[in-house]
């Protein structure tokens, strides 16, 4: 079970960094459109504002799945329930947009599925 585990921090912390890299590519995609005109200023800053506001949220979850002990959990089920509770609390606390959690929770799912449904190589 524990490298079901360990599978699942892996695959989850690169599945948010890449979260991270999409957030970033739709905010250069704001900046091309407000630089060439197609956005107002006020769209950009109002849509700029949200997607770093996302990058907050994904960044403070990456950071909480970093510092996860991998033998404080019985199994991948019981990490994932954790992460939601301390996702929300999270979002709730410090303002974060519910979208960062959607999204980072589509990403929990996805490595699940992955890794219910096939064998993971062990580490």
């Amino acid at each position: 079970m524990q490298e079901k585990i360990r599978c699942f921090i892996t695959m989850f912390t690169i599945e948010l960094e890449d979260l991270h890299k999409d957030v970033e590519l739709i905010i250069q995609k704001y900046k091309d459109e407000h630089d060439h005109e197609v956005i107002s200023n006020y769209v950009f800053l109002e849509n700029l504002a949200l997607m770093k506001n996302e990058l907050f949220g994904i960044d403070s979850f990456l950071q909480e799945v970093k510092d996860i002990t991998p033998t404080d959990f019985e199994d991948v089920h019981q990490i994932i329930d954790y992460l939601k509770k301390q996702c929300l609390n999270r979002c709730r606390e410090k303002g974060i947009a519910s979208a960062a959690y959607v999204l980072s929770e589509r990403k929990m799912v996805k490595v699940l599925s992955y890794i219910e449904g096939s064998h993971c190589i062990p580490m």
